[in-house]
């Protein structure tokens, strides 16, 4: 769970950020909010349950064999990686000699399959994927083991 700061306006109004302006008074600032008249309250963000489903299973599996593919082109083992994310990714293939033209191609098959997972869990693809990297260990044992 992670904390989040909730902005109360001096009106009782919540807000995720604060505004920049707010009933004509500008600039509304982390430095002269409280002077405002304006408050703050933590509440716990709570990450949403994705039910794992078989067609949920078959999308991040496919996604997987996909991204597994694609590292293997390009010699870049997963295992290896410090995390698995875009970043560490394009660096890998950018050492294994990976021109942009490739690292492009690689990025654009992956999001087509994070697409579609995305509209299977129907949530963002920031909690879609952490409950993927949850899961892509198994994947992999599955994935090569068939």
């Amino acid at each position: 769970m992670n904390d989040r700061t909730i902005y109360v306006s001096p009106d009782g109004i919540e807000f995720d950020e604060l505004p920049g302006l707010y009933n004509n008074i500008s600039p509304i600032t982390l430095d002269n909010y409280e002077q405002l008249g304006w408050t703050t309250r933590v509440e716990q963000k709570k990450e949403p349950v994705i039910e794992v489903t078989q067609r949920l299973a078959e999308k991040e599996k496919a996604y997987m064999a996909e991204l597994m593919a694609q590292a293997s082109s390009l010699k870049v083992d997963l295992l290896e990686l410090p995390d698995v994310d875009i970043n560490s990714l394009k660096q890998a293939a950018k050492d294994a000699g990976a021109t942009d033209e490739e690292i492009a191609t690689m990025a654009s098959s992956l999001m087509v399959l994070a697409f579609d997972i995305v509209s299977e869990t129907d949530q963002p693809w920031s909690v879609a994927w952490r409950g993927l990297k949850s899961r892509m260990v198994g994947y992999m044992r599955e994935l090569t083991s068939s």
